[in-house]
C-alpha cells in the first residue's frame, strides 16, 4: 500500500511541478519552483545516490528511468527516486536474509528503519503513507514479512 501511494505521489509530483494554475500562482507569496528537465532530475538522482549505501548485492542504475522525451519533473523527484530504489534494495535484502542470517536481517532492518530520516518519508510521503511504512517496519521488526513483501512485489 505504501509503495502504491509512492507511485501515485511521484506521478502527481511530476504533473504538479508544471501545472500550477493562475489562481494558485497569485495566492502564493513566493513563486513555485520551476520544474526540472530530465537532465536536472537525473542529476538529483545521481547526487542522492552518493548519500545512500546499498546492500552488497544491489547496484545503482546509471540513470533514473525517463518518463518521456520533454517531460518535466517536480524538484525533489530525482531524490525521491533514489531513496525509493535504496528502500526497495534494503527491503529485498531483509526479505532474503531473514530466514538465513539473523545478523544480516537485523542490519537490513536497521537500514530500512532509517527511511524515517529521508526526504522520501518526511516530505514525499503523505501521512497515511508514513503510517503504512511504519506498519511495514513494525511487522518486519516482529519477523512478519507480509506487509513488506507485498510492498516490494507491488513497487520494486
Amino acid at each position: 500500500m505504501a509503495s502504491t501511494s509512492v507511485a501515485i505521489f511521484v506521478a502527481a509530483m511530476t504533473v504538479s511541478g508544471c501545472s500550477a494554475g493562475v489562481d494558485e500562482r497569485r495566492s502564493n507569496t513566493s513563486p513555485a519552483p520551476a520544474p526540472n528537465s530530465y537532465e536536472e532530475m537525473n542529476a538529483e538522482f545521481n547526487a542522492e545516490k552518493k548519500n545512500l549505501r546499498l546492500p552488497a548485492e544491489a547496484a545503482w542504475p546509471a540513470d533514473v528511468r525517463r518518463d518521456g522525451a520533454g517531460d518535466l519533473y517536480a524538484p525533489g523527484y530525482g531524490t525521491s527516486q533514489a531513496e525509493q530504489f535504496w528502500y526497495c534494495s534494503w527491503a529485498k535484502r531483509w526479505l532474503s536474509a531473514r530466514t538465513v542470517s539473523e545478523e544480516d536481517a537485523s542490519a537490513a532492518l536497521s537500514e530500512l528503519k532509517s527511511v524515517k530520516r529521508t526526504s522520501l518519508y518526511l516530505t514525499a510521503f503523505a501521512p497515511e503513507v508514513q503510517r503504512e511504512t511504519d506498519s511495514e517496519l513494525a511487522a518486519a521488526e516482529k519477523g512478519d514479512q507480509t506487509l513488506l513483501s507485498a510492498g516490494v512485489e507491488r513497487n520494486c
